[in-house]
């Protein structure tokens, strides 16, 4: 039997390394790719003891992969396939709340951004998002999160005393990224203080 990582391959490249190894008593270095109805052996396949690796070039046409293996007495495996998605689309994303404006005031250091995420090819539950509020001294602060069923997401996040860069980045199954950037200005409220 061959043993391959995932079932489901997503990718934004079009070359895919496959790794797995061989499990048979005898186990033979034989293997083949099935590639759209046709078999072959990789030009690039290599071996460690049962161990192998290969490169596959793939297009939005590649619908999935397999590969089979023989022992010494011929026996062939069954086909250990994977679904292949070739994507790079970068995922959309819509934030509902807060609105921005080209300068974002804020009178709470509390920030909570919530929004959906789309894309034409991968499904919207689970994808990443990460939120950094960056002050104008360099200062930090990373909140990350995964949508879900829906797409939709909320992510709290504080803001630093000042100007503050939030940028909001999605990442999707394939390692497409988009991102945006917004300028939020938080300054806490002033009491008014009365003297009698």
């Amino acid at each position: 039997s061959s043993d391959l990582d995932d079932e489901t391959v997503w990718t934004a490249t079009n070359t895919i390394t496959f790794r797995g190894r061989v499990e048979d008593e005898n186990p033979t270095q034989i293997l083949r790719v099935i590639l759209g109805g046709r078999s072959f052996v990789p030009d690039n396949l290599s071996w460690v003891m049962s161990s192998f690796e290969f490169s596959i070039q793939v297009n939005e046409d590649t619908p999935n992969i397999g590969v089979e293996t023989s022992d010494a007495a011929g026996n062939v495996s069954s086909a250990v396939r994977r679904s292949v998605f070739f994507d790079t689309t970068a995922p959309e994303f819509v934030i509902e709340e807060p609105l921005f404006d080209e300068l974002t005031r804020s009178r709470s250091s509390d920030l909570v951004i919530r929004g959906k995420v789309f894309d034409r090819l991968v499904s919207l539950a689970g994808t990443d998002v990460r939120v950094r509020v960056q002050s104008a001294d360099g200062d930090e602060r990373v909140e990350q999160d995964v949508t879900d069923d829906d797409g939709g997401f909320a992510i709290a996040n504080a803001l630093f005393l000042g100007v503050n860069t939030v940028s909001i980045t999605t990442q999707d199954y394939a390692g497409n990224e988009r991102s945006e950037s917004y300028e939020v200005l938080y300054r806490p409220t002033c009491l008014d203080i009365q003297i009698e």
